[in-house]
């Protein structure tokens, strides 16, 4: 099992990044997140690594700590929830973020990530609101108490009006899915309405 890679970032990808550790290259697949803040260079640097054997293929995902690494594992443990999806969401929201969509029972949070579905989201709901670290839990409901975050019925509000104004809900979800994190800080749905046309 490789846990972690110690090398310099050789080159990247649409999906991955390829990690050079003493001449040899690996290739790893990364959510979004990473992509978009590491860049090419001799730099010395270390990802840790979740390896993911299967019957055809050995296969590395990656990420930028071990907590982040074990966040991974948590959602693939789920029943049909497979690596791809996993590092989707890790690409499209925060694992507090997450978190508190599962304690709030926020489908439409959930299903704004690309693959995830009703049915799939209330599956990650029932199966991972009482298994999820006391950790993530804590930090989530501190987060929510302290910062005025869009709540079910205000994201249902605010798929309603987008389909008002003539977006299809496949069109409204991309969107969310590019808007998550900006989507967070905002509390007055007319706000909200303006990030999500940013992104349509």
């Amino acid at each position: 099992m490789i846990l972690h890679l110690n090398g310099t970032l050789h080159s990247k990808g649409n999906d991955y990044v390829v990690m050079d550790v003493n001449g040899v290259g690996y290739q790893v697949f990364v959510p979004e997140t990473i992509l978009r803040t590491v860049t090419v260079s001799n730099t010395p640097t270390t990802i840790y690594t979740y390896h993911h054997v299967r019957e055809d293929a050995q296969i590395l995902y990656g990420f930028t700590s071990m907590d982040e690494r074990q966040f991974f594992v948590t959602l693939t443990s789920v029943s049909g929830v497979g690596p791809k999806v996993g590092l989707k969401i890790l690409s499209a929201i925060t694992p507090t973020q997450f978190v508190e969509a599962i304690i709030k029972e926020n489908l439409a949070v959930l299903t704004s990530v690309s693959g995830v579905g009703k049915k799939m989201a209330e599956r990650l709901i029932l199966e991972l609101k009482d298994k999820l670290p006391s950790t993530y839990h804590a930090e989530a409901i501190a987060t929510s108490s302290t910062l005025m975050k869009p709540t079910p019925q205000h994201d249902d509000d605010l798929f309603l009006a987008m389909r008002t104004l003539g977006y299809s809900n496949e069109e409204i979800k991309r969107a969310y899915h590019k808007a998550a994190i900006e989507l967070s800080d905002q509390a007055a749905l007319d706000s909200c309405i303006k990030v999500m046309l940013k992104h349509l």
